[in-house]
């Protein structure tokens, strides 16, 4: 008669396995971090202009974007599009979520303060 056997790993296999599942974990959101804080530079746009696109990217990654037509630089964000000096009169709606979005576009350029180097 065959006896049957029941094998364990000893408790360090499973600490291992635990620390390398969890280096993963760590190492997925040390890129997850890195991803997030590339922002996308303006070609040739001021300190200030390079901040105010900075201040909407932290805010809105995926509705905020550079526009150049030739004419210099803008900012896309919300279907909202700031002009050079990017002030809040600046801003000008381009679709219907621009219309719905603009006052609260111009809040947030009003209410802009550059950091100081």
């Amino acid at each position: 008669m065959l006896n049957s056997v029941r094998i364990t790993p000893p408790a360090a296999d499973a600490e291992v396995s635990d620390l390398s599942e969890c280096a993963l974990d760590e190492a997925f959101k040390r890129e997850a971090d890195n991803i997030n804080t590339l922002v996308p530079m303006g070609t040739g746009v001021s300190v200030m202009a390079q901040s105010l696109f900075d201040n909407f990217y932290k805010q809105l990654p995926k509705d905020t974007r550079w526009y150049n037509d030739g004419s210099g630089q803008d900012i896309i964000v919300l279907g909202v599009r700031v002009r050079y000096p990017y002030n809040s009169d600046c801003c000008e709606p381009l679709d219907q979520l621009g219309h719905k979005s603009l006052r609260r576009i111009r809040d947030m350029v009003s209410n802009f303060a550059p950091k100081k180097p």
